[in-house]
C-alpha cells in the first residue's frame, strides 16, 4: 500500500471534517481540535507542532516534559550528592511557556544555587 500524498490526505481529511469529525491533540495549553492542515504538520513532526503551539523551542519543550514527567521534582542536588525530592514550581506545571530552567525546577533552596 501506497502512503497518500499530502493532498490526498488533506482531501480525506477535509471530507471528515465536513462529516463532523473533529480531530484533538493534547499540545500543550493549546491543545484542542485542529484542522486538516494542522493534523498533517503533526504528523510530520509532533514536537516540532507542539513547540509551534506553546510558542517555545523543541529544546524547551523537550526540558519541561522530562521534569513534568518526573513528577515536577526539583533537580538540585543536596550536600549528601543526592537528588533534592521537593517540588518545583507549580505554575509552570501546566504551561512549558512559564517553565525557566534552573528555576522551575528547582526547590526555593536550590533555585537560589544554595545547596541544603
Amino acid at each position: 500500500m501506497e502512503t497518500p500524498t499530502v493532498d490526498e490526505t488533506l482531501r480525506i481529511l477535509r471530507w471528515l471534517a465536513g462529516k463532523g469529525i473533529e480531530f484533538l491533540a493534547d499540545v500543550g495549553p493549546a491543545g484542542g481540535v485542529l484542522s486538516p492542515e494542522d493534523v498533517v504538520a503533526y504528523a510530520r513532526d509532533p514536537d516540532a507542532f507542539r513547540a509551534a503551539c506553546c510558542d517555545c523551542s523543541v529544546e524547551h519543550l523537550a526540558n519541561w516534559r522530562v521534569w513534568k514527567d518526573d513528577h515536577l521534582q526539583c533537580r538540585g542536588i543536596t550536600k549528601q550528592g543526592t537528588r533534592c525530592s521537593k517540588m518545583g514550581d507549580l505554575d509552570a506545571q501546566t504551561d512549558p511557556t512559564r517553565f525557566k530552567p534552573g528555576i522551575s525546577d528547582r526547590c526555593k533552596i536550590h533555585r537560589l544555587g544554595e545547596r541544603d
